[in-house]
């Protein structure tokens, strides 16, 4: 078996910034954990079917890294574009962040059952299937009293999202939405704003945001702060 991790390791090393370790948090849990990689699990993807996602996560870690030199700000500043020539693999890396959650052992939970689609995803990452989710990638970073904080990453959750199940996850100051389910997208999924066969692909640009109006957050957090008392 491979040792998957959920998302690409050179997202945590880039967080991590030379740090020794990362804190790896959950509003489920009673404590947080420490990780030098990110989270993940040995325990569910052999590694001939972990080598078929090296393309994607490959090729999001060059698209992210190389995003701020390459965007053009457009719409008067409120989206930009960037050059996106393997769009699929885009569509693909998200794809697979969303699966692995899903699927692994230590992070699969309800909230992000997958019912269904679960055959649909797994065809189209190890198969070969013409099926593809709608992708919606929006950039948005995290303040605590207006200071930029750092990267933040968010695992994928389930959110209703004008009334249709999406699946979201934060990475590297983007926001990425997921939706299975392709009929009927919401006007935030539209031609032109979506991943799928995008390039240049618009990203709207959601600023930055502080962590105090989220309340998901805010909780983790108070339980980070919890626990180092308690230490």
């Amino acid at each position: 078996m491979a040792k998957s991790h959920i998302f690409p390791r050179a997202f945590a090393h880039d967080m991590r910034a030379g740090a020794a370790k990362l804190y790896i948090a959950s509003k489920n849990a009673d404590r947080y954990e420490f990780s030098q990689s990110g989270p993940s699990d040995g325990n569910f993807l052999c590694i001939s079917c972990e080598a078929k996602l090296s393309d994607c996560d490959d090729y999001a870690v060059r698209w992210i890294r190389a995003f701020d030199s390459k965007a053009t700000d457009c719409f008067k500043g409120l989206a930009k574009a960037v050059p996106n020539p393997k769009p699929d693999l885009l569509v693909k890396f998200a794809s697979a962040v969303l699966w692995r959650a899903a699927t692994a052992p230590k992070t699969a939970s309800p909230d992000i059952d997958l019912g269904p689609w679960d055959f649909q995803l797994r065809q189209y990452l190890f198969g070969n299937s013409d099926y593809r989710p709608s992708v919606c990638i929006l950039q948005l970073r995290w303040t605590v009293g207006g200071n930029y904080v750092g990267d933040i990453t968010v695992q994928p959750y389930r959110a209703l999202l004008r009334g249709r199940r999406t699946y979201l996850f934060d990475l590297a100051g983007f926001r990425f939405l997921i939706r299975l389910n392709n009929r009927g997208n919401a006007p935030e999924f539209s031609h032109q704003f979506r991943a799928n066969g995008q390039n240049p692909l618009l990203v709207l640009d959601l600023g930055f945001r502080e962590i105090s109006e989220d309340s998901g957050f805010m909780s983790i957090f108070t339980e980070i702060e919890t626990a180092l008392r308690d230490t």
